[in-house]
């Protein structure tokens, strides 16, 4: 026995116009659409903005490894700054690093 597969029309599906006013008003409407669970928030009200570095699964303790790139000229300079205040190149770029993107984030 086997199944018959429906012959398939050159022609669209006919809808009928009051089916389809009714779906595009149901999405205007949230109590039909289901949106009504959506907060929606007055334009005016102040939005609260949470910065990435704030979220709660930031760990202070978990490492990101990140290269710099110096040009030859620079990483002397480093090397030589580094051996002068028996610093690591690591420590001194960190100390100089973080400060500074703490600066630049409280400018804006």
């Amino acid at each position: 026995m086997t199944k018959q597969k429906m012959q398939l029309s050159s022609r669209p599906p006919q809808h009928k116009t009051k089916d389809l006013d009714s779906f595009i008003n149901a999405a205007n409407n949230p109590d039909v659409s289901g949106t009504s669970s959506v907060n929606k928030k007055n334009e005016h009200e102040e939005r609260e903005i949470t910065f990435p570095w704030k979220e709660p699964n930031v760990r202070d303790d978990l490492i990101k490894i990140f290269n710099l790139r110096f040009s030859e000229r620079y990483f002397i300079k480093l090397e030589y700054l580094s051996k002068l205040t028996k610093t690591s190149k690591h420590q001194l770029c960190m100390d100089i690093l973080l400060s500074e993107i703490d600066k630049k984030l409280n400018q804006k």
